[in-house]
């Protein structure tokens, strides 16, 4: 929520529009975590090759959802609001990166717009 706060902020400090982008990465199959939390020095992590993608969402209509927020005067509710919302549709990206990665269906990837080497 901070980070957001922060951003927002800035943003609306800019001498330009700024605009607020959503993004998903799927990389986490080439260097997954470990299965259990290790605290010392030398802990064995397994590299894998796998597929990796990025995906950028539309811009995010800040002021749509601050007028979706029943007290705009609150920080802290538009804050969560944006939060939550930049949550949803980073989550929509990364669902349809996994679906074109794990599946490596072609046709999927094609029909969202992604390439696949």
């Amino acid at each position: 929520l901070e980070s957001n706060r922060l951003s927002g902020r800035l943003g609306s400090s800019a001498k330009s529009k700024t605009h607020f982008y959503p993004f998903a990465m799927w990389s986490w199959k080439i260097m997954p975590p470990p299965p259990k939390v290790v605290v010392e020095l030398g802990e064995e992590r397994v590299i894998n090759h796998s597929g990796v993608g990025v995906s950028l969402a539309a811009p995010l209509d800040i002021g749509s959802i601050i007028e979706g927020v029943e007290d705009a005067d609150d920080k802290a509710a538009v804050a969560k609001a944006i939060t939550e919302k930049t949550w949803d549709e980073m989550n929509k990206e990364y669902l349809k990166l996994d679906d074109a990665i794990v599946a490596n269906d072609a046709a999927t990837a094609s029909w969202q717009g992604f390439v696949l080497p």
